[in-house]
């Protein structure tokens, strides 16, 4: 059993050329659930707060989260652990397909999309920050399986 478990196939399924990894599978679950648990909270817990944060606010800033999730990882890796690749390469900040992805980087990238929209649909940042600061505390028990999946939690 463990052996089997140790040398898992990382890719789930090919359509042609396109490989599907686990790990995006977990990505896009994460990014799923995240958004639909954030909906929940919304309706449920901030109604009564009288927040500024709609479920309408979580739609348009999906876009956001996921692309900061993404660029934010990837540009955190090659920062975090591997910065000579900048000068050698600077196009491999954003060559996601090469693999390499950093907790951090998402964490910063997710935190840097909500200053942005909160400042485009000038959103009070304060209550976009309570808002993620609740919605971070719940979900990191629920969606700690690994380092890489709970990198892709909406707003991590």
């Amino acid at each position: 059993m463990l052996e089997i478990l140790l040398n898992a196939d990382p890719v789930a399924f090919s359509i042609g050329p396109l490989e599907v990894r686990w790990y995006g599978l977990a990505y896009l679950a994460g990014m799923l659930l995240g958004l639909s648990y954030a909906k929940w909270i919304v309706r449920r817990i901030f109604i009564a707060d009288k927040t500024s944060i709609t479920t309408q606010h979580l739609d348009e800033i999906f876009i956001w989260i996921v692309l900061g999730i993404i660029f934010g990882a990837r540009i955190g890796y090659i920062i975090f652990y591997q910065p000579s690749l900048i000068l050698i390469n600077p196009l491999s900040l954003i060559a996601i397909w090469e693999g390499g992805m950093s907790f951090h980087g998402g964490a910063i990238g997710v935190i840097l999309a909500l200053i942005f929209f909160s400042i485009t649909v000038e959103l009070l940042l304060n209550s976009s920050t309570t808002f993620c600061t609740r919605f971070l505390i719940s979900k990191t028990f629920i969606f700690s399986l690994d380092k890489d999946a709970s990198s892709l939690i909406i707003l991590e």
